[in-house]
């Protein structure tokens, strides 16, 4: 006998405002000062020469819901090499 399903309750709707910040990311280089500081990372670690890194991300602020990430990969159909030219 299987055992029944467990209950799902169903997920609250809820509407998140998008808002767009127009971020002024990069260097001046006429006066030589980062524009744009990313969040600090913890000191772990004492190993390594340090580098410049610039990385694309930027601190977002979610609302305590359930946030759903997919992930997609989509491959083409293999197909004749005659019908890909």
């Amino acid at each position: 006998m299987l055992a029944p399903l467990p209950f799902r309750r169903k997920p609250k709707s809820y509407l998140i405002p998008f808002i767009v910040l127009e971020l002024e990311i990069g260097w001046n280089s006429a006066s030589g000062e980062n524009l744009f500081q990313p969040p600090r990372r913890p000191g772990l670690g004492t190993v390594g020469k340090p580098i410049r890194l610039l990385a694309n991300h930027f601190q977002v602020q979610i609302p305590k819901i359930d946030v759903y990430h997919y992930d997609v990969d989509i491959k083409p159909e293999k197909r004749p090499r005659r019908v890909n030219r």
